[in-house]
């Protein structure tokens, strides 16, 4: 019931504003609030239709003599990390764009920021979650294939109740193996770490560690101040920090908010985690409550 359910809290432009990517990095830049530097593609026919000049030969062109890789190409409203590529040069730039704009009317193309990824959720103002997100990846121990140490933690995930994630994304993890030198049936040495994916979204495997009881007051402030620039009374912030979270706020970028954030990921950490989400939502239904019998 509650899975990716807007559940009548959020506005109907509210929402319009947080799926699309564009608008909302233009909305927050507008408020000071510091983003990735990049911009938007369109289609050749969404070109045409609306007499734009933002296509895919003229953003190569003008990335042409850049140095500034690598880069992030993306569809502008798109979910649970799908369709995201990290491109390293011009080459690689064109096809992840012809792969996003085969499917959707807009591409957002912007620097690679790095630093701790941070989703933070908050409901009218309350921090109900904080959680470091980690890229899919395994950690070698000397004896088990990476082939056996992905199913293991394709299991551990499945048991916890996060679901079947890892397997819609084996064709990436391969082709990401082979450009590292590694096959599924290598041995990694005892406490090598091996990412399989670029980007920390947990839809595609990732991982979680609550940071809640953490979180700096800054971080907080900032968390407020987007909820409202954006208009969301359910939110949910994806932040990149150049510091620790527990550190004032210093070097940090927004990547994209979320007005419907899932929440069985966290949930799945364990009961202490599981009983805050199920104390929010139970919240949200109290106040649709009260508002039905107004």
């Amino acid at each position: 019931m509650f899975f990716s359910s807007t559940l009548n809290i959020n506005g109907a432009a509210s929402r319009i504003g947080a799926v699309d990517k564009a608008y909302t990095k233009f909305f927050l830049e507008k408020e000071r609030v510091s983003v990735p530097d990049g911009g938007v593609v369109f289609s050749e026919a969404w070109n045409l239709q609306n007499n734009l000049n933002k296509t895919k030969n003229a953003l190569l062109e003008e990335y042409r003599d850049r140095n500034n890789f690598p880069l992030i190409v993306k569809p502008n409203r798109g979910f649970q990390g799908r369709s995201v590529y990290k491109v390293y040069n011009h080459r690689e730039l064109d096809r992840a764009l012809d792969l996003v704009l085969e499917s959707t009317n807009a591409a957002v193309v912007e620097e690679c920021v790095t630093g701790e990824e941070y989703r933070l959720v908050l409901y009218k103002g309350k921090l109900i979650a904080a959680y470091l997100k980690t890229p899919l990846r395994v950690i070698g121990d000397g004896e088990s294939s990476i082939g056996e140490l992905l199913e293991n933690k394709r299991m551990e995930q499945i048991m916890r109740g996060r679901g079947d994630v890892i397997v819609p994304h084996v064709d990436y993890i391969t082709d990401r193996l082979h450009q590292s030198g590694y096959t599924l049936q290598d041995v990694l040495p005892v406490g090598v770490e091996l990412r399989l994916r670029d980007n920390a979204n947990l839809s595609t495997g990732g991982d979680v560690v609550d940071v809640t009881e953490k979180i700096h007051t800054d971080y907080l402030e900032l968390a407020k101040k987007i909820a409202n620039i954006m208009d969301l009374d359910l939110i949910g912030i994806d932040v990149i920090s150049k510091t620790p979270i527990n550190e004032p706020l210093s070097q940090y970028w927004v990547l994209e908010v979320a007005y419907t954030p899932g929440l069985h990921h966290y949930a799945s950490l364990g009961e202490e985690q599981y009983q805050k989400v199920k104390s929010m939502y139970s919240d949200i239904i109290e106040s649709l409550r009260k508002r039905r019998n107004v």
